[in-house]
């Protein structure tokens, strides 16, 4: 079942010019809620179906994550482990 993340807007831009917003993300694993400041423009982008990876090319892929499904990257690693093993090598 797909979950809407939580996200809260706390504050945007005043101007055109300031292509900013500051988003409250949390976690539905742990509760945690988590500051992101991004583009106004990349997150209004998302808003109307853009790619996470293409709407927020900025934001660290750990954190980009939190768009798709609501899970922070500690909660992440806990579950699927750390991103440092994806450079392990596989053997057959």
């Amino acid at each position: 079942m797909f979950v809407k993340p939580m996200i809260t807007v706390l504050s945007e831009g005043s101007s055109a010019e300031d292509d900013y917003v500051c988003l409250e993300i949390g976690c539905t694993c742990c509760d945690k809620e988590y500051l992101l400041g991004t583009s106004l423009t990349g997150y209004m982008s998302w808003r109307a179906g853009a790619l996470v990876q293409d709407a927020f090319p900025e934001v660290p892929k750990e954190y980009r994550e939190m768009f798709i499904s609501c899970t922070c990257p500690e909660c992440w690693a806990d579950m699927f482990g750390s991103s440092d093993d994806d450079d392990e090598a596989i053997t057959l």
